[in-house]
């Protein structure tokens, strides 16, 4: 269980106590892996195809995603010739709503 010592962005959520989300259940949580891992295919050029990528990317990254690890947006960010990596560090998978 998560507790939010040493996390802002949680114990912000947890002041919030009506109209809440209803808990992720194992069910719906597992449906969820599988169905990305049915669409996640190994791809080897995918860091070079980003290379080609000349618009302005902006990529919000969350220091305590546990989903993607923050290696991923930095190697991201190195491939795009002109991204922009911002890393909240109090922050999860959600970060661009943790820290709107």
């Amino acid at each position: 269980m998560i507790n939010d010592s040493g996390c802002p962005a949680y114990a912000r959520i947890q002041k919030r106590t009506v109209n809440r989300d209803a808990v992720l259940s194992q069910e719906t949580g597992l449906a969820e892996v599988t169905a990305v891992l049915g669409w996640v295919q190994p791809y080897p050029e995918a860091l070079n195809d980003l290379k080609k990528v000349n618009q302005p990317v902006f990529i919000a990254q969350g220091e305590n995603d546990i989903s993607i690890q923050i290696i991923n947006a930095a190697n991201i960010s190195k491939s795009l010739p002109n991204a922009t990596l911002v890393v909240y560090p109090d922050a999860g998978h959600s970060s661009f709503f943790q820290n709107h």
